[in-house]
């Protein structure tokens, strides 16, 4: 299973070549985006798991960053009066609110 889309993934690095502010806003978990995001040098956010004593709990630390609460997530995180111009990208209905508020919002298929 092909879990990189090229054609989304060309417009990603043309933002960040760009200089534009990139965020990944994802219900995935840390653990497993962090090592792009890192790679990228750009923004994350996304569903936290917990720890305890070094150890996952099997919980949650955060909401699912899934539907409103990426909306919520992506307010806290910016003020969004502060951008020209903003772009979404998104593959679900979970991403149906950050697409909502995009200038221009991508749905990828």
């Amino acid at each position: 299973m092909k879990i990189l889309r090229e054609d989304i993934y060309a417009k990603f690095l043309e933002h960040i070549k760009n200089g534009d502010r990139v965020v990944i806003v994802s219900a995935s978990m840390r653990c497993w985006l962090e090592p792009f995001a890192t790679k990228h040098k750009v923004e994350l956010l996304c569903t936290e798991l917990a720890f305890k004593d070094g150890k996952f709990t099997g919980h949650f630390a955060t909401p699912n960053c899934h539907g409103e609460e990426k909306l919520r997530r992506v307010k806290a995180h910016l003020n969004l009066d502060n951008f020209q111009k903003i772009y979404t990208y998104g593959d679900s209905s979970g991403d149906d609110a950050i697409l909502a508020i995009a200038d221009v919002g991508v749905r990828v298929k």
